[in-house]
């Protein structure tokens, strides 16, 4: 209190030790209001200071008065209230973060387990794909198999027959026609009986591939078994055209071949059945080119319609 009432009074008096004297020379060449005006803001200064200096004194006898505590020992266990607080927010804000790295590094395991898991089913996926492959393929090699002759790989008796339904069912529907070649080579068992099966079974490769070169790309060559081939002609417009296809098989079957240093000349006899004339079933086709093959072979022709006065005639004699 005596500290502010020494401020107060340097503030209305100045200084006695001379600090005034800078003032004194100011107000030498300034009028006399300056003084008044300074005088003025001090005093203000003073009762403002007085005034706060105070309130506080009565806020401080009031508290002190109502809670019969020292306000510096209040404000000090304010103090150590609120560093305990700050202190109670740390350490719980020190545990949430704790249990948030456990939830965290929980997380990041379960995570690798889940990674883990999805290799472990991408790996049975890949495997299970393999076997289903492999099944499939082998499906395919089977069926394969079953449908097509170990000796040519040519499609075998039943594909054919399979394909000539198939065939018959879109002509049918399409009013085309579609011709049957039913053909054996001339004294085959002759050859085979002499020079060995290895020997007959190299003829009727080379004879298998020959048909394959020669026919057109969408006709079927098939072997029926033994020295028994079929062929399946579509959208042959007349009996020439047919005449044409079976002259050009006849030449590439009897070209002249060489198999262990011997040669050989096949020749071959070619029948020929045309849906819907000369049947209109599968079954009825091929029986139908086989007896016309009977009568190529019998006249010596080469290749012969069916002609069903003629076959008859001819099929026990041939």
């Amino acid at each position: 209190m005596q500290k502010n009432q020494n401020l107060v009074s340097e503030l209305r008096h100045g200084s006695e030790d001379g600090a005034a004297a800078p003032d004194d020379a100011i107000s030498k060449s300034q009028p006399c209001t300056n003084n008044n005006n300074r005088s003025l803001a001090a005093s203000a200064i003073a009762e403002g200071i007085t005034d706060s200096v105070n309130l506080l004194s009565a806020i401080k006898s009031r508290f002190e008065s109502g809670v019969a505590i020292p306000l510096s020992t209040a404000l000090r266990d304010a103090a150590c209230e609120s560093r305990r607080a700050a202190k109670e927010n740390m350490l719980l804000c020190a545990a949430m973060l704790e249990q948030l790295h456990d939830l965290l590094l929980q997380e990041k395991a379960r995570l690798r387990q889940l990674e883990s898991e999805v290799c472990n089913a991408r790996a049975a996926l890949v495997a299970a794909r393999a076997d289903l492959v492999g099944t499939l393929s082998e499906g395919r090699r089977v069926r394969h198999l079953a449908l097509h002759d170990d000796l040519t790989t040519l499609p075998n008796r039943v594909f054919f027959r399979e394909w000539l339904n198939n065939a018959l069912l879109a002509h049918q529907k399409q009013r085309q026609t579609l011709a049957v070649l039913y053909l054996d080579l001339d004294h085959f068992k002759r050859i085979n009986d002499a020079h060995g099966h290895h020997v007959g079974d190299e003829l009727i490769k080379i004879v298998a591939a020959r048909l394959a070169r020669t026919v057109r790309i969408e006709d079927i060559v098939s072997r029926l078994g033994g020295d028994e081939f079929a062929c399946l002609f579509s959208n042959v417009p007349d009996r020439a055209h047919l005449s044409i296809l079976a002259g050009k098989l006849f030449e590439a079957i009897s070209a002249p071949l060489v198999i262990d240093g011997v040669a050989f000349s096949m020749r071959p006899s070619i029948g020929i059945a045309i849906y819907p004339s000369d049947g209109m079933t599968s079954t009825a086709l091929l029986k139908n080119a086989d007896a016309a093959m009977y009568c190529a072979k019998r006249r010596q022709t080469g290749h012969a319609f069916f002609d069903q006065m003629a076959t008859t005639q001819t099929r026990g004699g041939a």
